[in-house]
C-alpha cells in the first residue's frame, strides 16, 4: 500500500490509483460531518461499477460503505463524526465481477462547518488569447499565463476540446499543444478550456479560449450522372454503376468558393483501366462514353479547382463500369465457431440495365453444409462439426431478367470447438437522432452495441428511408456520410444490424437534414 501522506483538515487530498483497471486519481472533499470522494472515470469497455471502502485506520483494515453499486465516479460518506479521521480506498469491479486491487489511500477528518476556514484559491489557469486562423494552418495553445500566486510549481496540464470539429492535439498534457486547423466550407469555431496542477495538486480550470477557422480555400463538388434518353442533363446512377457505351457527365459546376469564386477546373483521370476520352477536361461540366470492359471497373476523377487566388483543392468521384452483366456480391468472407448459424447475404448484388430475377448459391470446396434455401437473396446453414480449422467455399450466381450471369464466391472458416449450449444475442445500439444541414459530415456511431457474452461482433450499416446517400464503413461499428443538400427538412434513416456469429440484432437512428447550408459561427 502505498503511503499517504496527512493533507490540512478541509483541504482536498489527490491521490494516485493503483487499481491494475484504471490509473486515476482520487479526491476527498470535507465538509461539516460528511466527506465527498471523487476519482478519475475508468475508460474501459468492461468496466462495470466502483466500490468504496472505509477504515478508521491508515492500512485498514477496510470496510465497504456503499450498499449499492456505484456506477458515477463520486460518492457523498455522510454522518460521519467530526474528531475522528476517515481513511478511504477505491476498486473497479468489471461485469464479470472481477475487482481491481485498492487504490491508494486516501485521509480526510470532517469538521463542523462553523470551523472551516475559507481558503483564497491562489492557482489560476490561464488558455490565452482568442486566436483566428486559416484552414490547414498549424495553431498553438498557449497556457503559459498560468500562474500559482502562492510561488508553487506548475505541475501539470490538460486541454481537453469543447466545442467545434474534432481536431488532434500534439499533446494534450503540454502547455502549449499544437494541432492543425480543419478544412471546412465556412468558418467554424473551436473552443478549448486547459485545467492545471500545482505542487500541492490543486486544480483550476480555465475559462475557454474561442479559435475561429477562416476558409480561403475553394471547396470541389465533383458529381457523375448518365444520360438517358429524353434527359440529356443526365440522370444520378444507381448503386453508382453504369453499362458500357454510355454517355457519362461529370459535373464540377457546384464548386464553389466561400471567401470568392472558383476560376479554374481540371478533370483528371487517376486509374490505370481503359482509356475514356473527355469532351473538354478543363470545364466545369464534361462528358465521355464508357469504353467496353470484359469486368466491373472502377473509374476515379480527380476535379482540381482553383480561385482567384490561386488557392487550388481536389476531391474525388468513382463509378463502376460494368459490361452489362448484373454485377454479384457474395458478402464478405467470415469465420465461425462450429455450430454457428452463418447467413451468405447477396443482397448488394445489382444490375445496371435490368433487374436481378434469381440467385443460386452452390457450395463448391470443403465439408458438406447443406443450406437452407440455394435461391434465398440471403441463405443459411448451420457450420458443420470439426476438431480443427476447416475452410468452405460458396459461390452466388445471379441472373437478371436478359438471363445473363454474374458469380462471386465467399469463403466461411470454420472454427473448432463444442457448440454453446445458450447464446445470448448482441445487443444494435444506434445512437441517438441526429440533426444536422446539407453537406455536413454525419457519423453514425453503433460503438455502444454490446454482447453480454463478449463476443466478438460485426457491423453492418444500410440507409431505410430517404434520399439515397453514400455510406462510408458501412461494415464498422463507426460509419460516416456527407448529407445531402436540402430545400425542406429532410428525415434519413439508417438501420444498423450487429451479429455475433449466431444470433444478431437491428436498432434504427433517424437523421434530420434541416434546409440551408450550416450558418458561420
Amino acid at each position: 500500500m502505498e503511503h499517504v501522506s496527512k493533507n490540512p483538515i478541509g483541504r482536498p487530498a489527490r491521490i494516485a490509483l493503483c487499481l491494475g483497471l484504471l490509473n486515476a486519481a482520487v479526491f476527498a472533499g470535507v465538509d461539516d460531518g460528511q466527506t465527498r470522494l471523487k476519482w478519475d472515470a475508468n475508460g474501459e469497455a468492461d468496466l462495470d461499477c466502483y466500490a468504496v471502502y472505509r477504515a478508521t485506520e491508515s492500512g485498514g483494515p477496510y470496510q465497504k460503505i456503499n450498499p449499492t453499486p456505484v456506477r458515477n465516479n463520486e460518492y457523498l460518506d455522510t454522518q460521519l463524526n467530526t474528531d475522528l479521521t476517515y481513511y478511504y480506498v477505491v476498486t473497479a469491479l468489471d461485469h464479470q465481477g472481477n475487482e481491481s486491487p485498492y487504490s491508494s489511500e486516501v485521509a480526510t477528518m470532517p469538521v463542523p462547518a462553523s470551523s472551516s476556514e475559507e481558503t483564497l484559491p491562489t492557482l489560476f489557469a490561464d488558455a490565452g488569447a482568442d486566436q483566428d486562423v486559416q484552414t490547414s494552418k498549424l495553431t498553438t495553445l498557449d497556457a503559459t499565463a498560468s500562474t500559482d500566486t502562492a510561488g508553487l510549481d506548475l505541475v501539470g496540464f490538460l486541454w481537453t476540446q469543447l466545442e467545434g470539429p474534432y481536431v488532434e492535439l500534439s499533446d494534450d498534457t503540454s502547455s502549449a499543444p499544437t494541432f492543425v486547423a480543419p478544412v471546412a466550407e465556412e468558418d467554424v469555431l473551436l473552443s478549448f478550456q486547459v485545467t492545471v496542477w500545482n505542487s500541492s495538486l490543486e486544480s483550476d480550470v480555465s475559462v475557454p479560449v474561442f479559435v475561429t477557422v477562416h476558409n480561403d480555400w475553394p471547396i470541389p463538388k465533383p458529381q457523375v450522372r448518365v444520360v438517358e434518353p429524353g434527359i440529356p442533363e443526365g440522370t444520378e446512377l444507381v448503386n453508382n454503376q453504369v453499362g458500357i457505351d454510355r454517355t457519362i457527365i461529370l459535373d464540377g459546376s457546384t464548386s464553389f468558393d466561400p471567401d470568392g469564386k472558383v476560376m479554374a477546373y481540371f478533370w483528371v483521370r487517376e486509374d490505370a483501366g481503359p482509356a475514356m476520352e473527355l469532351t473538354d477536361d478543363v470545364a466545369a461540366i464534361t462528358q465521355g462514353v464508357t469504353p467496353s470492359v470484359d469486368r466491373p471497373m472502377t473509374f476515379t476523377y480527380a476535379l482540381y479547382v482553383w480561385d482567384e487566388n490561386g488557392a487550388m483543392s481536389s476531391e474525388k468521384i468513382e463509378f463502376v463500369v460494368s459490361p452489362g452483366a448484373p454485377l454479384a456480391k457474395a458478402g464478405p468472407d467470415q469465420t465461425v465457431d462450429t455450430g454457428s448459424l452463418v447467413f451468405l447475404d447477396s443482397s448488394q448484388s445489382s444490375d445496371v440495365d435490368g433487374e436481378i430475377v434469381e440467385r443460386m448459391w452452390i457450395q463448391i470446396a470443403g465439408a458438406l453444409a447443406p443450406l437452407d434455401d440455394d435461391s434465398a437473396t440471403v441463405a443459411s446453414f448451420i457450420a458443420p462439426d470439426t476438431t480443427e480449422e476447416i475452410l468452405l467455399t460458396f459461390a452466388l450466381f445471379v441472373f437478371d431478367d436478359a438471363m445473363n450471369s454474374g458469380s462471386d464466391t465467399v469463403n466461411v472458416t470454420v472454427r473448432p470447438g463444442a457448440v454453446e449450449e445458450m447464446n445470448q444475442a448482441p445487443v444494435a445500439e444506434a445512437g441517438p437522432s441526429i440533426k444536422t444541414k446539407g453537406q455536413l459530415r454525419v457519423t453514425l456511431d453503433g460503438s455502444e452495441s454490446y454482447d453480454l457474452d463478449n463476443d466478438l461482433l460485426s457491423y453492418r450499416w444500410r440507409q431505410t428511408q430517404g434520399d439515397p446517400v453514400i455510406l462510408n464503413d458501412e461494415d464498422q461499428a463507426v460509419a460516416y456520410f456527407t448529407a445531402p443538400y436540402a430545400d425542406d427538412k429532410i428525415t434519413l434513416i439508417f438501420e444498423l444490424t450487429v451479429s455475433d456469429g449466431v444470433d444478431s440484432h437491428s436498432d434504427k437512428v433517424t437523421v434530420v437534414v434541416l434546409p440551408g447550408r450550416p450558418m458561420a459561427r
